[in-house]
């Protein structure tokens, strides 16, 4: 059962993008109403540059690839920020996990091509490196950023401990091991429990500054919001008579080994490396992560490459080189395959 606990203190917490959503609403309704020349030729386009604010043919929209450092520090593991409704849709990324709560309203989740329309109350967990856009967005939606090169450590309990669907879904997702690209819970599917636990999380972030001392406070609520995530979530069929991530424990540790070496690592290789037989690690990772050797370690190249190409100048084929591929015509290949571009449009992209 859904309550909103703390709608009026939140909605009080967030009049700081009131503005905001006032201009996304005006530029909405000139576009539905044939009236965005005349918008253009009145708005103040160093304020909206100023505050960030994407508006087509005036303010870029924001990087695609939206990097952990610029939003994270050593200290900080969980973000808590206000999506602005009416903001126009951008297909972004970025490094982190991103849990999006629908307080009240609708709004379309749009990942990888397919529409999530999201209710009041409904979550939906972005892994990093998915490309997603939101649009329509008519109500209070509240994006919870969850840091991913620390996930493993401070949430171990739960990776750890429970074997269920959710679990699988982020662990794997730690080691680009995914095949589904978000993992989406109705409202109805939560105990009210649930909803007050995750309410006031996002409340103690808003009460405070962006990078604040009760972040372990917050953690350690968001560690049992997933914990009661983790318990109403189906058991996977591979999982069903142990308990843990992976049936066999060994598949964490090649998975941890190739994130490491992901740029040298082969399979026969990896094999060597924890002495099993070429066949049968590909059969053990097949069977624990539903996702084949050569593609966990392909998807780990290219999501590398993304960091690189929006991070750095360094030139395409020394990217593609870096990283492990033979030749620039294979890392071209695999490039595309996997974001639908080339590197060198994904690059220029703004």
């Amino acid at each position: 059962m859904f309550c909103n606990y703390h709608k009026s203190e939140i909605n009080e917490l967030i009049t700081v993008d009131r503005w905001a959503e006032q201009v996304y609403e005006a530029y909405r309704n000139a576009v539905r109403e044939g009236t965005v020349e005349q918008f253009y030729k009145e708005a103040d386009v160093a304020l909206l540059d100023h505050y960030h604010m994407f508006i087509p043919k005036l303010v870029a929209a924001p990087f695609e690839l939206l990097v952990e450092s610029d939003y994270f520090d050593d200290q900080t593991h969980l973000i808590v920020l206000h999506h602005c409704r009416y903001t126009p849709s951008f297909t972004h990324a970025h490094e982190f996990f991103e849990l999006s709560y629908l307080l009240d309203g609708t709004v379309d989740n749009i990942i990888c091509d397919q529409t999530i329309h999201m209710n009041q109350g409904d979550i939906c967990i972005i892994p990093p490196y998915t490309e997603h856009s939101l649009a329509n967005c008519e109500g209070t939606l509240i994006n919870i950023l969850l840091k991913a090169s620390s996930f493993d450590v401070i949430y171990q309990n739960i990776l750890h401990t429970y074997g269920t669907a959710l679990v699988s879904f982020l662990y794997n997702s730690i080691f680009c091991a995914n095949i589904e690209k978000c993992y989406y819970i109705k409202n109805e599917w939560c105990p009210e429990t649930f909803h007050e636990q995750l309410q006031l999380l996002i409340l103690t972030k808003l009460r405070s500054t962006r990078h604040t001392p009760n972040d372990i406070q917050a953690t350690a609520m968001m560690t049992s919001a997933l914990t009661m995530l983790a318990e109403i979530t189906p058991l996977q069929p591979s999982m069903a008579e142990t308990k843990g991530v992976y049936k066999n424990q060994v598949t964490a540790d090649i998975l941890a080994f190739l994130k490491r070496n992901f740029k040298t690592a082969t399979l026969q290789s990896v094999a060597q490396t924890f002495n099993y037989s070429p066949s049968y690690l590909s059969r053990l990772i097949k069977m624990d992560t539903n996702t084949n050797f050569v593609a966990i370690l392909q998807r780990m190249k290219i999501n590398e490459a993304c960091h690189l190409l929006k991070t750095t100048d360094l030139p395409v084929a020394e990217i593609g080189l870096s990283i492990g591929f033979e030749s620039c015509s294979s890392f071209y290949k695999a490039f595309k395959a996997q974001t639908g571009r080339t590197p060198h449009a994904y690059r220029l992209k703004p």
